[in-house]
């Protein structure tokens, strides 16, 4: 088999499915494989696995969420004995694992590729897109971005009314906005995540970064953003 095979992936996801394992292992084991390939690895070794934890720049939480994946996906599906399988010789403990400041602002790449990776099962990658985008673009509080209706938003001129109050938002958030509107109608308000919900995602980001993550860090974030593209304007 072809273990960079789109299609291997493929069958490997569906066999997640029958086997009641998380779905989510599909998508750790193709960055895997990518990485891999990107990088010319033949042989498997736990040097090469703890350099591709320190490019992802995965949190211990996350790295043991990738180990359950690349032994599952070795062990069980491929059929690679334990004792030939690299996999089992590396620990959370075999990493180094750098203590850093307290969180203030939170990256959108990393939240997305958090939630992408492991709750593409629960939300939908287009809705994720648009509502950690938005949410950053825009600077909501949690009660002003559960309250809002599609009826707030004027896509075609990048603005929202939050409160009386008109925000605007990037193009590229626009789209995603757009395209996610499109693929799932309204039920609960804009984004479709109920009260409570949005703590409960807030968790899930802060449970995969070994950080606290709250709204209002997603607030102080999108402040940061907004200064770091004015200083890219006026460098332009």
């Amino acid at each position: 088999m072809n273990l960079l095979n789109a299609e291997s992936i493929k069958q490997y996801k569906e066999w997640l499915g029958i086997q009641k394992y998380p779905a989510h292992y599909a998508n750790v084991i193709k960055w895997w494989l990518e990485y891999m390939e990107r990088n010319n690895i033949v042989d498997i070794t736990v040097d090469n696995l703890l350099k591709f934890f320190t490019e992802m720049g995965y949190s211990r939480a996350t790295q043991n969420l990738t180990l359950n994946a690349g032994r599952n996906y070795y062990t069980k599906f491929l059929g690679i004995p334990k004792k030939k399988n690299e996999w089992y010789d590396i620990s959370i403990k075999t990493v180094k694992y750098e203590k850093k400041d307290p969180l203030t602002y939170i990256d959108v790449i990393e939240i997305k590729k958090y939630l992408i990776t492991y709750y593409s099962q629960y939300y939908s990658i287009p809705k994720i897109e648009a509502f950690v985008d938005f949410f950053i673009d825009s600077g909501c509080g949690e009660g002003e971005f559960l309250a809002l209706k599609r009826e707030h938003f004027d896509l075609p001129n990048n603005k929202v009314k939050v409160e009386g109050e008109e925000l605007r938002y990037s193009d590229k958030t626009k789209k995603e906005i757009e395209y996610y509107f499109r693929t799932e109608p309204e039920k609960i308000n804009a984004f479709n995540i109920a009260d409570g919900k949005l703590g409960y995602i807030m968790g899930l980001v802060g449970k995969g970064l070994n950080k606290k993550v709250t709204t209002k860090i997603f607030k102080d974030s999108s402040a940061r953003h907004l200064i770091e593209l004015c200083t890219k304007y006026w460098r332009n």
